[in-house]
C-alpha cells in the first residue's frame, strides 16, 4: 500500500479556514402554547447565525433543550423538519407529548460543506 502523509496533509484545511465553515446558534426561550399541543408541532423557531454562510451548503445538528418541563423525563420534542437559509434556521418540532407551558430552547450547530 503507498500512503503518502504528505498528499493527505495537502487537503488539510488550515485552523482558521476549518473554524471559519462551523457555526452555532440558540434559540430565544419558546414556551408551548396549547395550539402546539392540539396540533402535536410547534410553530417556528427561529435560530441566526452570527455571520452568514455564503449559501445553504450546510449540514445541520439541532438539539431541543427541555429549560422547563412539566415532567422530567418527557418523551418527545424533536426537530421534525427545518428549513435552512444563509442567516439561519427554522425549525418545528414534533411534540406528541407536549404540555402547553412547558420552555424549550433549541441548539444548532452546522458546518458547511
Amino acid at each position: 500500500m503507498n500512503f503518502s502523509f504528505n498528499k493527505l496533509a495537502a487537503t488539510r484545511l488550515a485552523f482558521e479556514n476549518a473554524v471559519d465553515k462551523v457555526k452555532a446558534a440558540r434559540s430565544a426561550t419558546y414556551t408551548v402554547a396549547s395550539a402546539d399541543v392540539t396540533n402535536k408541532y410547534t410553530a417556528a423557531i427561529s435560530l441566526t447565525w452570527d455571520a452568514p454562510f455564503a449559501d445553504t451548503n450546510y449540514t445541520v445538528v439541532l438539539v431541543v433543550e427541555g429549560v422547563s418541563l412539566s415532567s422530567p423525563i418527557k418523551d418527545g420534542y424533536a426537530a421534525a423538519h427545518f428549513t435552512k437559509t444563509v442567516n439561519g434556521l427554522s425549525v418545528v418540532l414534533s411534540a406528541p407529548n407536549a404540555t402547553a407551558g412547558d420552555t424549550l430552547v433549541v441548539h444548532g450547530v452546522a458546518i458547511h460543506d
